[in-house]
């Protein structure tokens, strides 16, 4: 009870810690800092996060107010899904549903985690006979994939400020369902469309898969992803 009585005394404090002086002029321009002088007749004088010192008439001044100056978007939850279309020479066709969950850092940087789900239709040499016994050289067969992993994704510009904004994404983490058990990784660039409420977002990406068991051969899938940040 006493730790919760000293977190509500505290939080008005960490508040104003964030708290900044916000004039606004009546030219339209919005200054952020810290007022050092207020001569409540002529003038007033404000230092910017910069260290730069600017000096304004009152005459100019609009208003004067209080203002959390925190970004909005640091520290801030996301979610992604997503849908992968693709396939190599060996995996003829690959399809992938994947879901991932985690916080913006900043403007530029995204860490998460999430899981997906692998169908893939795959083709392998091998020396087995069909129903009349002629020997066959290639065989066909459906595995299923379900890798866990942690998500980087690097954002170069930043991503509120544009309708469009290309971004890097990086996935490493392992397959826990198959038996191609073991490191899972899933490098992919693309771009983020801005639409407000959510955004789309479309990559080119490569998955590889490197199974535990040395007698399995590691898998390569290429493909394009679709998805939806919400």
């Amino acid at each position: 009870m006493r730790k919760l009585l000293l977190l509500f005394t505290l939080l008005p404090l960490i508040v104003m810690a964030h708290a900044k002086d916000v004039v606004y002029l009546k030219n339209g321009s919005i200054i952020k800092g810290n007022i050092k002088e207020l001569n409540p007749t002529e003038s007033l004088k404000i230092e910017t996060s910069d260290g730069n010192i600017f000096v304004y008439n009152l005459i100019d001044v609009e208003r004067i107010t209080k203002e959390d100056t925190r970004n909005k978007n640091s520290l801030s939850y996301k979610g992604f899904g997503d849908i992968t279309f693709g396939g190599t020479i060996e995996n003829i066709f690959n399809f992938d549903i994947s879901t991932t969950h985690g916080i913006f850092l900043s403007d530029f940087f995204f860490l998460g985690g999430g899981v997906e789900f692998d169908l893939n239709y795959c083709q392998r040499e091998g020396f087995i006979t069909d129903y009349e016994g002629n020997i066959i050289g290639k065989y066909n067969y459906y595995l299923y994939k379900l890798p866990i992993y942690i998500d980087f994704r690097i954002y170069p510009s930043k991503k509120t400020n544009t309708i469009i904004t290309p971004f890097l994404d990086f996935r490493i983490g392992g397959e826990v369902l198959s038996y191609y058990r073991g490191l899972f990784l899933s490098p992919s660039a693309g771009v983020r469309f801005n639409l407000e409420k959510i955004a789309l977002n479309t990559a080119f990406c490569y998955e590889f898969y490197n199974p535990a068991k040395k007698y399995y051969s590691s898998l390569h899938d290429l493909g394009i992803k679709i998805g939806i940040e919400f």
